[in-house]
């Protein structure tokens, strides 16, 4: 025999919790999101404006001389931050979006290894093949010595850009903005600080000039690199990083690739647009070119804001209620 419970008893199901990303007006919702992710960019456009502050300080041939350097340092940044880190950040948004944890674990373990062996092909043409580009662009003597002590020291740790760009799209992918754009704008600072320091020889520090400079951007790359590892595969994040367990699966890297190989198209039509307005320019002597590297610079400050939208794509598709594609 039962006992029905008394009527008074009985409660009405507690509602889901609305989220207000869905309730939310959409502007307000855009910008908190993308604000973050705005400072973070916007710190790399501090990064550009401090360089060419101090390199121009070392003098008119080492200015020169970044600017046959940096679109190739463009194009590492932008092909791994916004290209294939957008590839890597719609994988494995869709895979949570769709309650596949396990397959986001994966794949975010293939977006390392994609992203170790594209630093690791960057690194491989640079250093074999950087004196005959920067010359093809026009450099001569030197001004092309410049952009070779400059370069072989940046591009020896081309893993190291690769690596933070890919593992902060990976946390991205979860649909956290924070931690990425906290360590993009501790690993600027770091970089202006140190490549300051050791170009300029402050504080009592040695005066390596161009070598200095790229040594800033290559111990910071290299430091955010590993704090995005060990968060990743501390468990601290939603998605944890576990090499042990990998398993070679041709799938993922397609998932990637699909969308991230095609989107590297886009840097190499810009960068290439940069490259021949360099070489044309360069005719016309030192100054002109390092005035012209000045300003190509404050153009590409237009890359961090479209980026910072751009990204939420992602994060607004990470969320476990955002439909599979």
């Amino acid at each position: 025999m039962t006992i029905d419970a008394p009527i008074d008893d009985v409660r009405p199901a507690a509602a889901p919790p609305v989220n207000s990303l869905l309730t939310s007006p959409i502007l307000p919702t855009l910008l908190k999101l993308a604000i973050p992710n705005t400072i973070a960019m916007f710190g790399s456009t501090l990064v550009a404006v401090a360089e060419t502050s101090y390199i121009g300080r070392l003098g008119t041939e080492p200015l020169a001389g970044i600017a046959l350097v940096f679109p190739f340092v463009m194009l590492t940044q932008m092909m791994s931050a916004g290209a294939m880190g957008g590839g890597v950040s719609s994988a494995i948004s869709r895979a949570l979006g769709a309650g596949h944890r396990d397959r986001a674990a994966a794949l975010a373990v293939h977006a390392a290894m994609i992203g170790a062996c594209a630093g690791l092909f960057f690194s491989g043409t640079m250093l074999g093949f950087g004196r005959e580009f920067f010359w093809l662009l026009g450099g001569r003597g030197g001004v092309l010595e410049q952009s070779m002590q400059y370069s072989q020291v940046l591009f020896s740790g081309a893993i190291s850009i690769w690596l933070v760009n890919t593992l902060a799209s990976v946390v991205r992918g979860t649909g956290d903005m924070r931690i990425p754009s906290a360590t993009l704008i501790v690993t600027a600072l770091i970089q202006i600080a140190v490549g300051g320091a050791l170009g300029l020889g402050l504080f009592g520090l040695p005066k390596l000039g161009m070598r200095g400079v790229a040594t800033g951007q290559l111990v910071a790359f290299t430091l955010g690199a590993v704090f995005l590892a060990w968060y990743l595969a501390s468990g601290r994040s939603r998605l944890r990083l576990d090499f042990s367990a990998f398993q070679f699966q041709r799938d993922m890297f397609v998932d990637i690739l699909k969308v991230g190989a095609i989107s590297c198209l886009s840097p190499l039509q810009s960068v290439l647009t940069i490259l021949i307005f360099t070489k044309i320019l360069a005719n016309f002597g030192t100054e002109t070119l390092a005035g012209y590297g000045m300003g190509s610079r404050l153009e590409f400050l237009l890359i961090p804001i479209a980026f910072a939208f751009g990204s939420l794509r992602c994060r607004w598709s990470a969320w476990p209620w955002a439909p599979a594609s």
